[in-house]
């Protein structure tokens, strides 16, 4: 076990034993997020047939080479629109009425848009010569038949959703979600369901946890609040394990008479990975391989939690469930605070960063002790602050570890 581990090395460690989920196969509409897992090739054209891609009318290129500065009446006998089909060959020096998305008619080559013709009696004045192929969206123009489409590990977005159901495919082939089960423990903890007695709190660690899972794209499995007991603790653990993933527990990660996740994995036979991480908030993190599963135990404080979820395990659930990139991004920017603390070892601060005209801004939460909930809700990113950092005032320049792409602004 290596005890007093850094952020990167305690990462790391936990990549090189995650296990990619088993693949399933789920309905094209419930594939938005999950991650494909062997590549989609096209069993068809896409169109499979020639089409138009505007209403006009369609006609062969040939017919139209001689025309002149006058133009060229054509007799119109046909309509087609989307879905339907014209019977039979267009004869020559004839035009079909087309509408957008309507196949192309055997014999026509070309389309020419509505407002570029003339109309009279059954018949159309062409203006121009056309070209063969012109305004013509030809068969497999989009995707052709065998051509890749989608390649593993692409994480399903809405518009893959749409090329998939493209390719006439009801269901898609993906990794499993991982299931990863969360106990928190402490005699301390009540269910939010209960009316709350003094000296006690909810149990909000739980659900901060689920929400960062599911974003990753995990799924859940409420284990409950465990007692502070080994023997209950381990019972919790034995009875649930083959049926995750991963296993969190939240508390009783750090050296008090009541911390007895390490006294758990010893109970269990389990094999220690680290104990301790060097950071602040969140040094009191330890892991475990039990029954070939990774077993985490997070800080109880809330704050403490979060960090060392989403700077350490969050790579982790992405990795299982076949997403390929799981890197932060980092960035330089403008500090807008003072931070007057020296920072013996290296401490990642919740902030808000924020892009002001050409340049980046981070602002500091309020509130940065390990058990702080509120600083949690405007949090998009990050501070990395270097151990032995003797403070920082606003106007630095430092590191910052992004969190949510989309509250930039």
């Amino acid at each position: 076990m290596i005890k007093n581990i850094d952020i990167e090395s305690a990462r790391e460690m936990l990549l090189e034993r995650a296990k990619l989920t088993k693949s399933e196969m789920v309905p094209v509409e419930q594939s938005l997020h999950r991650v494909i897992s062997s590549p989609i090739y096209s069993k068809i054209n896409v169109p499979d047939f020639n089409r138009s891609p505007l209403d006009g009318y369609c006609l062969r290129s040939k017919d139209t080479s001689e025309i002149g500065e006058g133009g060229k009446w054509f007799e119109v006998v046909g309509k087609i629109g989307a879905g339907d089909v014209f019977r039979g060959e267009c004869p020559e020096n004839t035009a079909v009425r087309i509408m957008t998305g309507a196949p192309i008619p055997k014999g026509c080559d070309c389309v020419i848009m509505q407002e570029q013709v003339e109309t009279s009696e059954g018949k159309v004045r062409i203006p121009r010569p056309l070209l063969a192929n012109e305004n013509l969206v030809e068969l497999g123009e989009d995707i052709k038949s065998g051509e890749l489409v989608l390649k593993a590990g692409k994480k399903i977005t809405p518009e893959a959703m749409g090329v998939i159901a493209s390719l006439g495919l009801s269901q898609v082939e993906v990794y499993r979600k991982p299931r990863v089960g969360i106990t928190s423990t402490g005699n301390e903890l009540m269910e939010i369901s209960e009316k709350l007695e003094y000296g006690k709190i909810y149990n909000s660690n739980y659900y901060t946890l689920y929400g960062l899972i599911q974003e990753l794209g995990g799924e859940v499995i409420n284990l409950g609040i465990s007692d502070d007991s080994v023997e209950a603790i381990s019972e919790k653990v034995v009875e649930s394990i083959d049926s995750l993933d991963m296993l969190i527990t939240t508390g009783g990660a750090s050296v008090g008479d009541y911390d007895l996740i390490h006294k758990v994995y010893e109970n269990l036979g389990a094999d220690f990975l680290f104990w301790r991480v060097k950071m602040k908030p969140g040094t009191p993190m330890l892991s475990s391989v039990y029954k070939d599963k990774l077993l985490i135990g997070l800080s109880g404080n809330p704050g403490a939690a979060m960090i060392s979820f989403e700077e350490i395990v969050s790579p982790v659930v992405k990795k299982m469930s076949g997403q390929r990139c799981y890197e932060r991004i980092r960035i330089k920017a403008e500090l807008k605070d003072d931070f007057k603390k020296k920072s013996v070892q290296r401490r990642l601060l919740r902030a808000k960063f924020r892009i002001e005209g050409d340049r980046n801004a981070v602002y500091i939460g309020e509130k940065q002790n390990p058990g702080a909930l509120k600083s949690m809700l405007d949090c998009n990113c990050f501070i990395d602050i270097e151990a032995g950092t003797a403070g920082l005032k606003s106007g630095d320049i430092v590191d910052i570890i992004l969190l949510k792409g989309d509250s930039f602004l």
